[in-house]
């Protein structure tokens, strides 16, 4: 009998218990002002997988950094691997537009901009495996101390099969 977290889904004609699992996180914004990833972050879950294969691992969460010229980045891992092959393992970059406003929580600015990320990975091995979704201050290449954030994140891992690439 599957534990919690398995859905029934209608593939190829035939009806497959799949994975698929949801966490998140509600407390108050996640501010970084250090310009590197975190190294203490409530934005790491621990899932059980239960069978080898290919997950969509979705992040849903609102972001904004105190800057009109530095970008926020994300970058989302499955055991300490980008889960984004490309720049750098950004899921995220963008530059904000404002630094005047203030918010009552302590962000540095007024701004809440919300993001869907959505991420394929291969999993070849049962067992559990930590996602975490690092953020930071980055000006070009460099690291930078602009005040970012998130808040509300929800994280969806579900099974998927018949992807094509």
């Amino acid at each position: 009998m599957p534990k919690n977290g398995w859905v029934p889904k209608w593939i190829d004609g035939v009806i497959t218990m799949c994975m698929k699992e949801t966490a998140g996180y509600f407390g108050s914004p996640v501010i970084n002002q250090t310009g590197i990833p975190l190294v203490t972050n409530p934005l790491s879950w621990n899932f059980d997988f239960q069978r080898i294969g290919t997950y969509k691992i979705t992040f849903f969460y609102c972001g904004s950094i105190d800057s009109t010229s530095v970008d926020i980045v994300t970058v989302p891992t499955l055991d300490g691997s980008n889960l984004i092959n490309i720049a750098r393992g950004e899921g995220e970059k963008r530059e904000g537009k404002d630094s005047a406003g203030n918010d009552a929580d302590g962000r540095g600015t007024d701004q809440k901009d919300p993001i869907a990320l959505c991420c394929v990975a291969q999993v070849n091995s049962l067992g559990t495996k930590t996602i975490k979704l690092d953020h930071y201050s980055r000006s070009g290449n460099t690291p930078n101390t602009a005040e970012c954030s998130l808040w509300n994140v929800v994280l969806e891992v579900e099974e998927i099969f018949n992807l094509q690439s």
